[in-house]
């Protein structure tokens, strides 16, 4: 992608028609992206906390904010009982605590225990040597304009998400 494509003060956002080959291209690249560094990060990760993607996702859902089930459901955007099942494992390891909702005693609010809270910071530490190691050659400009492309197009997608 050319650098210049990143550059997002100059262009009137509700001037532009959307593109339809672009957003096609860009959730490819997205897709592509995303399983690469998946694929980096899956196996050096389990095997360091014994935890897969999911349950690693959960907890960084829960450290992030997200506290109820339904809500960790919406959020990855998968069925309730795999949430549950998730959970389960997550509490009987001693990562996670339930808390009945005081509001409405069908709900649990979720929190990460200490133990949890190390292996969050764990899978931290973990995942950015991996990604250092593996990506290093990427030059900062790079990854910053990267960024910040990808931070102007979240609140978009987000906001399609729950229409």
């Amino acid at each position: 992608m050319c650098p210049e494509l990143l550059s997002y003060e100059s262009l009137p956002y509700e001037n532009k028609a959307v593109n339809d080959t672009s957003l096609l291209e860009l959730a490819s690249a997205i897709l592509r992206l995303s399983r690469q560094i998946r694929a980096a990060l899956d196996g050096p990760l389990e095997a360091t906390l014994q935890l897969n993607f999911s349950e690693i996702n959960v907890l960084r859902l829960i450290d992030q904010g997200v506290h109820s089930p339904s809500d960790l459901a919406r959020e990855l955007q998968i069925p309730a009982p795999t949430i549950s099942r998730i959970l389960n494992h997550l509490v009987e390891r001693g990562l996670v605590e339930r808390d009945v909702d005081n509001l409405n005693l069908r709900r649990f609010h979720l929190r990460l225990t200490p133990e949890g809270q190390r292996i969050r910071q764990k899978t931290r530490q973990t995942a950015q040597q991996i990604l250092t190691q593996r990506y290093r050659q990427i030059p900062q400009p790079v990854l910053e304009r990267a960024l910040e492309g990808l931070q102007a197009l979240e609140p978009y997608l987000r906001e399609a998400q729950y229409v």
